[in-house]
């Protein structure tokens, strides 16, 4: 919808350093869900705050990515 072609927008307009770390930033959900699987809680943990990090400096505290981030976090401390 307009949400998500705004969002696209947004992104599109950060510098192509930020592009590149928020697709680390979602390249790294499935190695916090691979972790989680396996248990390794403190490696899904370290993966997830990193994510958020990175989320939160390009994106703001308010884009569903970020809450899901902190979903992670929840899930995982």
């Amino acid at each position: 919808g307009d949400d998500l072609a705004a969002r696209l927008g947004r992104i599109a307009a950060l510098p192509p350093e930020a592009q590149k770390e928020l697709g680390e930033a979602d390249r790294s959900e499935g190695r916090i869900r691979d972790h989680v699987r396996a248990a390794r809680y403190a490696d899904a943990l370290a993966l997830a705050e990193g994510q958020l990090a990175t989320r939160e400096r390009h994106l703001g505290t308010d884009d569903p990515d970020v809450a899901a981030s902190r979903l992670w976090i929840d899930l995982t401390g």
